[in-house]
């Protein structure tokens, strides 16, 4: 039997973090919690932990109060340890709640949708919300949700994942690193982003361009402004590239060899302050498909950056946030309640957030 003091602690903290009607809400949560028969938003309802009359259900929403900052900061210091010798990683992300058919929703916008089919429109209207999770050591969707907030219309998504970072940022070890997707991996994030004390693992299209240093010129009596970048460094083009200043060979987890390639002190041209590492992981066999390509491009961007050997590894976790999103959609039925204002599908939001932390949680202490 695990030690379940810290899921006590979770729901002790949790019920605090409530204002108006902290009893229905608690009560919510553990219908959802405990509901297996549960197959829809109303039928919270009628489970046996709920305790009220269905009306009861939506009137929480309407006055629900949650103090978000104490729920982030209470999910922070009930997440699951690491193991010995590893660092704290993160994930960031952006996800769609669709609200096609929904036109009285305030502050719909166009949110990208995943896997339409081919020809299909890749948007429609809805919400869009920002995530940070805490990733397990091993693929899955058994991440910690330390904050999840919805993208209103006049912000844009990676700004948003910024800010969270930075209120994040001084609550973890100053070794954590967040793992991002390709969306992420450009000069607009990191204007934003570039700052915040935490390392940053992005992947970046395949058609990037950085830049050297610039050189120092040493012409006495030369006029004009002296150069503000270096020689050019294309991902596309490998003649610009030049041998790598570190590299490494092995195997992935699926026993597949593979290669990793490190050049050090690049830039974008828009954000020349930010010293980047540019990482080229190639696998030399199995498939060569779009969603499984052979070669992938990732950015470092912070101090303590990993040894090569571990930068798939890492990498790979953050897939995980990706089978969050699915468990919480399918599982908890985050994306089924019909919630007439964005505030109250945020207080929705947060109440997944807790159940699927103390799933989590639960897990965790019972192996």
């Amino acid at each position: 039997m695990g030690d379940y003091s810290t899921l006590a602690d979770f729901r002790n903290g949790l019920y605090y973090c409530f204002g108006n009607a902290k009893d229905a809400l608690m009560n919510t949560c553990d219908a959802l919690l405990c509901g297996t028969n549960v197959h829809s938003f109303p039928e919270l309802s009628l489970s046996v932990f709920f305790g009220r009359r269905w009306p009861s259900l939506y009137e929480a929403f309407d006055d629900a109060e949650i103090d978000r900052d104490a729920l982030s900061r209470l999910s922070i210091a009930t997440m699951p340890p690491v193991s010995a010798g590893e660092r704290r990683l993160l994930a960031g992300d952006i996800t769609s709640i669709l609200r096609p058919e929904s036109p009285t929703a305030r502050d719909r916008t166009y949110a990208h949708v995943s896997n339409a089919p081919k020809g299909a429109k890749p948007v429609l209207p809805g919400w869009q919300f920002a995530t940070i999770a805490a990733l397990p050591s091993e693929p899955s969707s058994w991440t910690s949700i330390l904050s999840n907030t919805r993208v209103k219309s006049e912000e844009k998504p990676t700004q948003v994942v910024a800010q969270l970072l930075a209120e994040i940022a001084p609550q973890v070890p100053e070794d954590t690193a967040v793992m991002l997707d390709g969306s992420f991996g450009n000069a607009s994030f990191l204007k934003v982003a570039g700052t915040i004390p935490m390392g940053k693992l992005m992947r970046t299209a395949k058609n990037r361009t950085f830049y050297r240093c610039a050189p120092i010129s040493t012409e006495k009596g030369k006029r004009g402004r002296p150069r503000l970048d270096g020689a050019p460094f294309s991902l596309k083009v490998p003649q610009t590239q030049g041998p790598p200043d570190e590299s490494w060979s092995g195997s992935e987890h699926d026993g597949h060899p593979i290669k990793v390639d490190c050049w050090h002190d690049l830039h974008f041209r828009k954000c020349r302050d930010l010293n980047l590492s540019v990482i080229r992981v190639t696998r030399l066999s199995g498939p060569d498909t779009k969603r499984n390509p052979r070669i992938i491009w990732l950015i470092w961007q912070g101090s303590f950056m990993p040894a090569l050997e571990k930068v798939p590894t890492y990498y790979r976790l953050r897939y995980s946030i990706e089978h969050s999103y699915r468990f919480d959609k399918q599982e908890l039925h985050w994306a089924d309640a019909r919630l007439r204002t964005p505030e109250k599908f945020q207080a929705w939001t947060d109440i997944v957030g807790a159940a699927h932390n103390q799933i989590t949680i639960a897990r965790v202490y019972q192996q």
